[in-house]
């Protein structure tokens, strides 16, 4: 009578005398897990029972489907990247079941759903990953391609769905320049050329001795007329 494990492994065998019902005295065969399902043992296939002749019993198992990952987006959304940047864009992606992993199942790299290489034509990097979870870096050689405007990057993996993060190519601003006179507030007076009589008189000085000046000269012409 022979015992055998899942994979045709011989756990146990020997001579049972007819009769007899055989019995497993080993350790408790076991079956490793993947990343899909458990598996506990449940006895065996077919059911034991008294000898007859020569058998053979399978070690059967029931699998439990193990929680299904996901990946999420931990830093990077949201960001911006500058035209003239020498600077990557950084995006963390962490894995929900058994995190150390997430790197292993790392499949590749969209961007406004479509794929891109790992280097373009001139062998230069489109963008680069490594573990940690997944730590994707979109380089400045590649990100000076898009458009100004928002993006999406879509990190693909082979065990679960794809997760995605919008970001925002800015174009280069010009720097406002020194030394201009704003255009807006209150304009000032005009100051009198250098050796101008009247720049050192107040104005209302000057309204004031204007005023009288008329009423002399009106005087003047009343006199003329009487006269």
């Amino acid at each position: 009578v022979t015992f055998v494990n899942w994979d045709g492994t011989v756990l146990q065998s020997g001579k049972v005398a007819e009769g007899k019902v055989p019995e497993y005295t080993g350790e408790e065969p076991t079956r490793p897990e993947t990343d899909q399902y458990i598996y506990l043992f449940q006895g065996w296939d077919p059911e034991v029972v008294a000898v007859t002749g020569d058998a053979t019993y399978k070690a059967k198992y029931t699998a439990t489907p193990k929680a299904k990952p996901e990946y999420k987006v931990v830093s990077g959304a949201g960001g911006t990247w500058t035209a003239g940047s020498n600077a990557p864009m950084t995006f963390k992606i962490e894995r929900t079941v058994d995190p150390e992993t997430a790197f292993a199942h790392f499949a590749g790299v969209l961007v406004d759903g479509r794929a891109v290489p790992e280097k373009d034509a001139s062998g230069k990097a489109n963008w680069t990953a490594r573990s940690g979870s997944v730590i994707v870096e979109l380089q400045p050689a590649y990100l000076a391609t898009l458009s100004a405007g928002k993006h999406t990057l879509t990190v693909l993996f082979d065990d679960a769905d794809p997760v995605s993060a919008e970001f925002t190519v800015s174009s280069k601003t010009t720097p406002a320049q020194g030394g201009s006179t704003a255009s807006t507030g209150t304009a000032k007076a005009a100051t009198p050329a250098t050796g101008d009589p009247l720049a050192a008189v107040p104005a209302a000085a000057l309204a004031a001795a204007l005023m009288a000046l008329a009423a002399l000269a009106a005087c003047a012409v009343r006199r003329r007329i009487r006269g």
